[in-house]
């Protein structure tokens, strides 16, 4: 069809479509708004946004969209400097005429007129004398991190440490000295494909992630559907490991002999032991690479390897698919062959499919796959290529599948290959030859280039990455492609950066490790296979002894008596003093202030209570509901009045009980429906007895009503019952305990928003009262007045209710959980409603706690949770919900 008769169709499109996309059309020009090509006055198209971003227009945050005139539509992009409202988290000090109550002399300066400039940030050319580090005033944008006690609210944790006393040095910058390491320090870190390792201090490796050919360094957790494992597991039979590397599927190590190891897969002789292996084959077990010694570097591709040695010469092995070996053949090489054109060789890098070094001269020179110029420029396989181009001398690399980036001597970087996602840092065609500098970056000490984009680590510790985003590989909490570097949030202290396949890793300054982007195959170590667009910490909480779940927020009780909390704060419930926004949770576990001998922990709405060893109850949070005889609210734990003799706690939305040691109950707080079980509806700010009987071995509270188990096994409960909670056969409400009918032998329980669940004999649970979730699990979802036997369960020994949904711990240590899953309340990877479903993917569960729209449980020694994460209280900040458990980071 020729162009006129093109254009003649397009017209009669014009006349005849009045729906759609199609909304307005030049008839002149034969122009189509919504045929996804941008024309004429078009500023977009359908998906054509003529590479432009919210971030491209001065935007902070959001979607860019084309409206149905073919404008671009900014109305979700969000914050920007100019829109009136100072935005911290980017950065912003000012806007406008907006200085934030702040002057030259609040900045320590001695006068003058401050000044807001075009990016929001304080002009101070007009203020007179420069700041003074020790005169109390915090001057965070002329380079003091903290000023005597103000540390801008910076703890050990938030600088990448897991936990101690965070405190300002004379110099004005964070002392480090009493903050405590992790129980990992690395000091080397890859991250590949799908899976991802660390060399500890001590010498040793840790691997996680995928492991289909043994790549992780065990045979014990190999296959599991190609999946691996998202803990971190050590490597066998590795010490003295100086620095990893990973391929697609096979990992290396140097150790501190100058000697080389690898394992995992080997049919093109990546693991340089002079022998090839069955394509499918796994070898999971160390060996060592033939005829190497005097190694001082080690660099891995795809499915080649290379090392540097101390005499500047260059040797590699493995797949030699467009010479990538640095030589014309063979196809491939079990044993390392010397790259002959090099010989002065100061630093290596191997991308995917080609290899680069860095000359004693400073230049650059690669060989290996050009499909995308990523060698510089066009020339035979095999043969080393000069990258031209380069401004000034390269003193790093990083080679990635289709790019390849170069640190310069003045900390700059230029890139060169392909730029189809933004990997090179400026906007242009789909691929360039000559080395492109990235777009406003400066200071840069390390780069890292992945699979379709890079990162960069900064002389302030901070991090910043452009490229493809699709998997949040960049980690700046959304998965919007970037074509100029952008900073990584909370990441304030990294030792190095290391980008893989869509995933990304960083090695802090404390030793720990921070992983982001994709994570289907566990790569990112927080123990779950969801995506993270923001850093995940990959060590979990250690040494923990019980869980409670409240409404948005955990807590979690170590060994040493002390309590961690996490989640929603905004009144206060996490107790260590902070009261944070309502839409704000905290995905940081805070230790509660002052207690250090908690047995028991029990959290409601907006409040929690902890019992101690000498038998006294402390809470804190929302107001009228702490038992201390007042309504005020309080951020640190106060003492509940007249207890001292309790041995166990409740809580349920608005209202508190304790079992003492005689066998009374004691209840506080809200008694609307009678939930305090003392006779009457009147509220109590201070603990008041439940009426008879008095010999309870068990209490649970929920949202309207309360149960105790008696110590004959049967159950007795009170409060609200309008869809048959109470299990008496009613929906009445009862002001004092009354039995639940043709129930005996219980010995556990649980209460959810309006219904109740017992443990009994042989295992079997029974439950009773709102049943439109099938929360019951008996198949239906009718509401039942009296107990009936939840299907397919026989082995329970303890179960946890809240909400809507309910969760056993069964005697194999696992756990069941049924009713609402509509946030994957099961943590089996599914949601919806009814169909029960168990939690494959942890085992040897100590304890279990259900809440309303979530669930989290202990695994040897560590908590992992799963379902809605509204507040954070998952632990993570990375996505609104988890269908799987996710171990918490302390």
């Amino acid at each position: 069809m020729d162009a006129n008769m093109m254009k003649l169709l397009r017209i009669i499109l014009c006349s005849v479509l009045a729906s759609g996309f199609v909304v307005a059309c030049d008839d002149a020009a034969g122009r189509i708004c919504g045929d996804g090509v941008m024309e004429g006055t078009e500023t977009c198209d359908a998906l054509d946004f003529g590479e432009q971003t919210c971030l491209s227009l001065g935007y902070y945050e959001g979607t860019l969209g084309c409206d149905r005139e073919c404008h671009l539509d900014t109305s979700r992009c969000s914050m920007r400097c100019g829109d009136g409202v100072i935005q911290a988290t980017h950065k912003e000090q000012c806007e406008g005429e907006n200085l934030n109550m702040k002057s030259c002399e609040s900045l320590g300066l001695q006068g003058g007129v401050l000044r807001c400039d075009n990016v929001c940030r304080f002009d101070i050319s007009d203020c007179e004398v420069e700041p003074v580090c020790g005169d109390g005033v915090l001057q965070s944008f002329n380079g003091e991190e903290c000023e005597e006690t103000d540390l801008a609210g910076h703890t050990c944790m938030t600088q990448g440490y897991y936990g101690g006393s965070l405190a300002c040095g004379s110099d004005c910058h964070f002392d480090f000295a009493n903050c405590e390491s992790p129980c990992d320090v690395g000091v080397s870190l890859a991250a590949g494909y799908a899976h991802t390792c660390m060399v500890l201090e001590d010498g040793t490796v840790k691997c996680w992630g995928n492991n289909e050919f043994g790549q992780l360094g065990t045979a014990i957790l190999q296959g599991l559907n190609f999946r691996g494992t998202g803990d971190p597991a050590v490597v066998e039979g590795i010490t003295g490991a100086l620095e990893v590397a990973v391929g697609l599927f096979h990992t290396c190590v140097l150790l501190d002999d100058g000697t080389v190891k690898c394992w995992g897969r080997n049919d093109s002789g990546q693991l340089g032991t002079g022998s090839f292996s069955d394509s499918e084959a796994a070898n999971p077990v160390p060996m060592e690479v033939t005829g190497l010694g005097n190694v001082v570097s080690l660099t891995v591709g795809c499915s080649h390897a290379c090392v540097l040695s101390g005499d500047g010469s260059v040797w590699c092995w493995g797949s030699n698919n467009d010479g990538r070996l640095g030589a014309v053949s063979p196809e491939k090489s079990a044993v390392p062959l010397r790259v002959r054109y090099w010989s002065e060789v100061v630093a290596i890098s191997a991308g995917c499919g080609h290899t680069c070094a860095v000359l004693s001269t400073g230049a650059v020179e690669c060989v290996g796959n050009n499909e995308f110029h990523q060698l510089g420029w066009e020339g035979l396989p095999g043969y080393p290529l000069n990258v031209e181009g380069l401004s000034k001398a390269v003193i790093g690399l990083s080679s990635g599948e289709r790019h390849t980036c170069a640190l310069l001597q003045d900390h700059t970087v230029q890139c060169w290959g392909d730029m189809s996602y933004g990997q090179l840092g400026d906007v242009g065609n789909s691929s360039w030859d000559p080395p492109l500098t990235v777009t406003g970056l400066s200071d840069v000490v390390q780069v890292s280039a992945g699979y379709l984009h890079t990162c960069a680590l900064l002389g302030d510790a901070s991090v910043q990455c452009w490229g493809n985003n699709q998997n949040g590989q960049l980690g700046i909490g959304w998965t919007d492609t970037q074509w100029t570097p952008v900073n990584v949030p909370n990441l304030l202290d990294a030792a190095s950066v290391h980008a893989g396949a869509d995933n990304t890793c960083a090695l802090m300054k404390a030793g720990g490790a921070r992983c982001w982007g994709d994570n289907f195959s566990g790569q990112l170590g927080d123990g779950s296979i969801w995506l993270s667009p923001l850093p995940l910490r990959i060590e979990g909480l250690e040494n923990i002894q019980s869980i409670e779940a409240g409404a948005g927020h955990v807590c979690a009780g170590r060994e040493d008596g002390t309590l961690l909390c996490w989640g929603l704060g905004d009144e206060g419930q996490l107790g260590d003093g902070s009261i944070l926004d309502q839409e704000q949770g905290n995905a940081d576990p805070v230790q509660v202030t002052g207690l250090t001998d908690v047995v028991e922990t029990a959290a409601g709405v907006g409040f929690t209570c902890a019992l101690s060893t000498d038998g006294r109850v402390r809470c804190w949070g929302k107001g009228g509901v702490l038992g201390d005889g007042t309504t005020l609210a309080s951020a640190t734990p106060v003492t509940v009045d007249g207890l001292s003799d309790a041995i166990a706690i409740t809580a349920g939305f608005l209202h508190a009980c304790a079992l003492l040691s005689d066998g009374r109950a004691m209840c506080w707080g809200d008694n609307y429906y009678g939930r305090l079980g003392t006779g009457t509806m009147e509220n109590s700010l201070v603990p008041v007895p439940v009426a008879s009987p008095t010999a309870f071995l068990a209490l649970r509270a929920s949202g309207s009503h309360t149960c105790g188990l008696l110590v004959d096994g049967s159950v007795v409960c009170w409060g609200g019952n309008q869809y048959g909670q109470l299990g008496d056969g009613t929906t009445t409400a009862r002001l004092v305990p009354t039995p639940v009918q043709g129930l005996s032998g219980a010995v556990d329980l649980a209460t959810g928003w309006a219904h109740s669940c017992a443990v009994a004999d042989e295992g079997k649970i029974w439950c009773w009262g709102l049943n439109h979730a099938f929360q019951l699990g008996d198949g239906t979802n009718t509401d039942r007045l009296v107990p009936v036997q939840v299907t397919d369960v026989s082995n329970a020994v303890a179960i946890s209710s809240m909400g809507h949904h309910s969760c056993a711990l069964l005697s194999t240590g696992m756990a069941y959980c049924w009713g609402s899953n509509t946030d994957g309340e099961f943590g089996d990877g599914t949601t919806g409603y009814g169909a029960a479903g168990g939690t494959p993917f942890l085992s040897r569960i100590l304890d279990i706690s259900a809440s309303g729209g979530f669930s989290c449980a202990i695994s040897e020694g560590r908590v992992h949770c799963w379902g809605t994460n509204e507040s954070c209280q998952l632990g993570s900040f990375h996505a609104e919900y988890q269908l799987s458990p996710t171990l918490v980071a302390p």
